[in-house]
C-alpha cells in the first residue's frame, strides 16, 4: 500500500507532523509512503521518502504533481487536515482512494476548538451553520472577525460534507470517534487509530528512565504549545499555590509566549519558572527524563493529548484536566491524576501528590510505560492503521 501524506508543512512543529514523522521515521511493512506539503520549503519529515510541494489547502490549485518515486495518482491520498474542495476533486477525478485523518476539531467546528472561551465550557452541541450561529458571537467560540468568521462555517460545512464522502475516517480517540459519528461519517467507513509513541514500543516499565529524584528541586514539565486553550495561566496560578517547592519548565512557544513571560517574571515563584522554547524530538525525550511529573492543564477538549501518552512512555506520572480525548489515558491506575485548571488550589493540590507520594511515579513505571508500549507502540498503530485502510483501492 501507498500512502501519500497530505500536510501543512514538512517542518515538525505541530502534532500533526510530528505524528506523521515519526511514522516515516518507523519500519512500515507492506507500506511506502509519499510527503505532499501545501507550504513550499524542505521536507525533514518525510525522512528518504519521496515529498513534493501542492497547495492542497488553497481555493485555487494547480495540478497535481508528481512525486518522484511514482504519480501521485497511484496509492490512497491521506489527508491530515482539511483539503481544499479543488484539492479533493483532483483526487477523486485521479481514481485515487481518498482518506481523512481528523487530528482536531476543524473537521466539524466553526472555531475549530469546541469551547466556549466567554463561559469557559466545552462545546457538547452538534456542529451545524444554524446551531453554531446561535452561539458563537454570544458565547465566545472563536474570532469575530467577519471574515475569519465567514470562512470558519464555510470550513466547518465542507469538513462535515467530507466525512460522508470519504473512503475511510481516521480518528485518534474515542472522543473523536463519537464527534465524527455525529457529524456524518458512516460508522462503517469511521475508524479509531491511536497515535503511536515514538519510543513506546521500546521501553519496558520505564526502566530505560531515571526515576522522579532526578532533579533537585523537582521539575514539573508542561510541553505544549503557549496558547490559551492550553491553561498555561492557569497552570501558574496553580504553580502559587503548591506546598512541595518545585521547578516549572515550560517547553514550547505560541502567541501568548510574551503575556506568559510578563506573568512569570511577576510571579512569586518567579526564579522556579524556565521558559526553553519549542524542543525537538531528542531535547523533548531528554526533558521528560529530568521530569518528575508532567503536567497538561489544557482547558479545552484535547482532541488526543500525545503529550501525556508520551510522558507514561518515560515512566513518568501525569497531572492532566481529563479533557476531551485525554480520557482515553488519564487514568489514575496508570498514573495519572486529573483535576480541573480553572481550580488552582485542586490542580496544585494534584501537583503536590504526585511529587510527594511515590505511588504515582511507581503506577506510571510499572503500568503506565508497558500499558503504552502495548496500546500506543509503532506495531500497534501500524495494525489499526492497516486495518483501517485494508478495504481502499490501492494500485501499488
Amino acid at each position: 500500500m501507498r500512502l501519500l501524506h497530505f500536510v501543512q508543512t514538512g517542518v515538525p512543529t505541530g502534532g500533526v507532523e510530528r505524528y506523521v514523522a515519526t511514522l516515516l521515521g518507523a519500519d512500515t511493512p507492506g507500506m511506502e509512503h509519499a510527503v505532499i506539503t501545501h507550504a513550499a520549503g524542505p521536507c525533514p519529515i518525510a525522512g528518504t521518502w519521496p515529498s513534493a510541494t501542492w497547495p492542497w489547502r488553497s481555493s485555487r490549485v494547480p495540478p497535481l504533481p508528481i512525486v518522484p518515486g511514482g504519480d501521485a495518482g497511484h496509492g490512497v491520498a491521506l489527508f491530515h487536515g482539511l483539503p481544499s474542495a479543488g484539492a479533493w476533486h483532483q483526487v477523486e477525478e485521479r481514481g485515487m482512494a481518498a482518506a481523512v485523518f481528523c487530528h482536531g476539531h476543524e473537521w466539524w467546528c466553526p472555531s475549530g476548538t469546541r469551547y466556549f472561551a466567554r463561559i469557559r465550557r466545552i462545546c457538547t452541541i452538534t456542529a451545524t451553520t444554524t446551531a453554531c450561529g446561535l452561539r458563537y458571537h454570544a458565547l465566545g467560540c472563536g474570532s469575530l472577525r467577519p471574515a475569519r468568521v465567514i470562512e470558519g462555517f464555510r470550513r466547518a460545512a465542507w469538513g462535515r460534507s467530507l466525512l460522508a464522502s470519504a473512503d475511510a475516517v481516521l480518528v485518534a480517540s474515542a472522543l473523536m470517534l463519537a464527534d465524527a459519528l455525529r457529524h456524518g461519517a458512516p460508522a462503517a467507513r469511521s475508524h479509531l487509530v491511536p497515535l503511536p509513541v515514538a519510543w513506546g514500543d521500546t521501553v519496558s516499565a520505564g526502566a530505560a528512565y531515571p526515576g522522579p529524584d532526578c532533579a533537585t528541586p523537582p521539575i514539573v514539565l508542561c510541553a505544549s504549545r503557549l496558547t490559551p486553550l492550553k491553561g498555561i495561566e492557569e497552570l501558574l496560578r496553580a504553580f502559587a499555590a503548591m506546598r512541595v517547592p518545585a521547578q516549572l519548565v515550560l517547553a514550547g512557544s505560541g502567541n501568548t509566549e510574551a503575556r506568559l513571560r510578563r506573568l512569570a517574571e511577576a510571579h512569586p515563584a518567579r526564579d522556579r519558572i524556565v521558559f526553553t522554547g519549542l524542543l525537538d524530538a531528542t531535547a523533548l525525550r531528554a526533558a521528560f527524563a529530568r521530569a518528575a511529573v508532567v503536567v497538561v492543564p489544557s482547558l479545552w477538549p484535547e482532541p488526543f493529548g500525545l503529550v501525556g501518552i508520551e510522558a507514561l512512555a518515560a515512566g513518568k506520572p501525569v497531572v492532566a484536566s481529563g479533557t476531551g480525548g485525554m480520557a482515553d489515558w488519564a487514568m489514575e491506575h496508570l498514573g495519572v491524576l486529573t483535576a480541573p485548571p480553572d481550580d488552582p488550589a485542586a490542580f496544585a493540590a494534584a501537583l503536590d501528590r504526585s511529587l510527594a507520594e511515590p505511588a504515582w511515579a511507581e503506577r506510571a513505571r510499572g503500568v503506565g510505560a508497558p500499558w503504552v508500549a502495548e496500546r500506543h507502540g509503532m506495531p500497534a498503530h501500524l495494525r489499526a492503521l492497516a486495518s483501517a485502510l485494508a478495504r481502499l483501492r490501492d494500485a501499488s
